[in-house]
């Protein structure tokens, strides 16, 4: 009997198990978003820290996470992360219809004292324009983040939904 299969066949299957555990699901992303559950965003964040391509989802994550945190010099710095991460990328590309929607949702929900919401009328604007340039996921949960929103309204996209 070969004793090296049994090892290559648990090796093999604890590669699989991992890889899916990483895989970037969209809708658990914005369910996380959505939820004042640590370690919700943890565990999105467990995906994303090690994929650039994710690099704004990750920095709206951040600044979610540091809304969740009790130590204050850690969500000082967390926020910060995340709000550069979010930041660069709508530098690098400030028509991604996607990242205004994180940076709004941020800026909506962000405490006064972070001074973050200078682009709240802008980004509520790019969306009522380029809405239906999102993914079905993505303007899923737009339209779910109406429902709280004190910029958007569900009329704004009612028209636009798609189920």
């Amino acid at each position: 009997m070969n004793l090296k299969l049994p090892f290559v066949l648990a090796l093999l299957l604890s590669y699989c198990c991992s890889s899916a555990q990483l895989h970037f699901n969209k809708k658990d992303y914005y369910e996380a978003l959505s939820k004042t559950d640590l370690s919700a965003v943890q565990t999105i964040e467990q995906v994303l820290i090690s994929k650039k391509e994710y690099s704004p989802f990750l920095g709206a994550l951040f600044m979610k996470k540091s809304g969740l945190i009790s130590d204050p010099s850690e969500k000082i710095k967390i926020f910060k992360t995340g709000r550069e991460k979010l930041e660069t990328a709508i530098l690098l590309d400030s028509s991604a219809v996607e990242w205004r929607f994180l940076r709004l949702l941020i800026q909506e929900n962000s405490p006064k004292l972070v001074r973050y919401n200078q682009e709240i009328n802008q980004d509520a604007s790019y969306l009522r324009a380029n809405y239906s340039k999102l993914d079905a996921i993505a303007q899923n949960a737009l339209y779910t983040y109406c429902q709280t929103s004190r910029v958007l309204n569900l009329n704004d996209f009612k028209k636009l939904k798609h189920d």
